[in-house]
């Protein structure tokens, strides 16, 4: 049987690396006391946590739990069990910086009011023990997972939230230890993130209040312009022949008014009544005569092509029927367009298989 170290390492492509194979062994050396059955959760345990312990030694900090739970065969809780347990053993406690964990959570403008709530912290925390239990205490300050729980609390506090997961690898503990870590320090500091969580506010309300008034007019006319849907093609050209159908018709009924003016004597009799009368029945009067046309005047060709169209235009149905437009769309822009990303797509699909 071939030995577990090199197999394990093999899987995790770190078979090329000396120094991380000799602390693996190192560690596997030291953990020879600790019984075998803490380790009974999965064949490759053992060695894929001295594996990473040995990875954790070098300064590294992206290794991930999942992974090394699925190559040692159980889950991720007790992978993480066996992990402090192996720690606590080896009292390996890891140390991580503000600057290390503010970069690899993608806050470091955060870095100032983390550091204030940690000295907040460092002061009173120690204030709730006496005799041996303080001096524990001020030696437990010196675990990652405190700097973490640090960390999460003042992104809260900001009005963001970060993941647990990512966070607890990065301290080298288990998330239910961050857990702790996290409700203590929320417990002992909960006036100094109330003030953080004013201050945050004040700060965001004076950049809202520095943001000028045209620029937010500018935001909201782009966003009512996206809102509002865009006419197809097809509507377009319907309105179009909707507005040249109206010209038409206004056109013929201006050119008839001189034609029935011009055309019998008893137009003229009515004009003069009309100029005796009020002004109000002037208008009424003179609204009749223009759409009351003379029948023997002879129409124009426009007033028979649009009579005409009057007459073939087809009466819409209540329903869905109504909605139907009968204009041809097979010649507008959208569906050329379509038409030329669909033999597009086939042509990739055809190509992929």
């Amino acid at each position: 049987m071939s030995n577990p170290i090199t197999f394990c390492l093999a899987r995790l492509n770190l078979e090329d690396d000396i120094k991380v194979k000799q602390r693996t062994e190192e560690f596997h050396g030291q953990l020879s006391s600790v019984p075998a059955k803490f380790f009974d959760s999965g064949p490759n345990l053992k060695v894929v946590v001295c594996i990473q312990l040995a990875y954790e030694s070098l300064g590294n900090l992206d290794w991930d739990v999942g992974l090394g739970s699925r190559l040692a065969g159980c889950t991720t809780s007790a992978y993480e069990k066996a992990l402090s347990l192996c720690r606590k053993r080896l009292d390996i406690r890891s140390t991580v910086t503000f600057d290390a964990l503010t970069i690899a959570l993608g806050s470091s403008t955060m870095l100032s009011p983390v550091q204030e709530l940690w000295n907040n912290f460092v002061q009173e925390y120690p204030k709730k023990f006496t005799g041996v239990d303080k001096r524990n205490a001020i030696q437990d300050l010196e675990m990652a997972a405190w700097k973490g729980a640090a960390v999460y609390c003042c992104a809260k506090a900001h009005g963001e939230t970060l993941s647990k997961d990512r966070l607890h690898t990065l301290c080298f503990c288990t998330k239910p230890e961050l857990g702790q870590c996290v409700k203590t320090v929320e417990r002992t500091c909960l006036a100094k993130l109330n003030e953080l969580k004013c201050r945050s506010r004040k700060s965001l309300r004076s950049t809202q209040a520095r943001t000028p008034k045209k620029e937010v007019k500018e935001v909201k006319e782009k966003k009512s312009e996206k809102s509002t849907p865009q006419p197809m093609d097809i509507d377009n050209t319907s309105n179009e022949a909707n507005e040249q159908q109206e010209a038409a018709h206004n056109h013929s009924v201006e050119s008839s008014k001189p034609q029935t003016a011009a055309s019998t004597p008893v137009t003229q009799q009515k004009r003069s009544s009309v100029q005796q009368k009020s002004p109000s029945t002037q208008q009424k009067l003179q609204t009749v005569m223009v759409s009351k046309p003379n029948p023997k005047v002879k129409r124009s060709e426009t007033d028979v092509s649009v009579d005409n169209a009057r007459k073939k235009k087809i009466r819409t149905v209540s329903g869905i029927v109504s909605m139907i437009n009968e204009q041809d769309y097979t010649t507008t822009k959208r569906f050329l367009e379509f038409c030329q990303w669909k033999t597009s797509m086939i042509d990739q699909l055809q190509r992929a298989s």
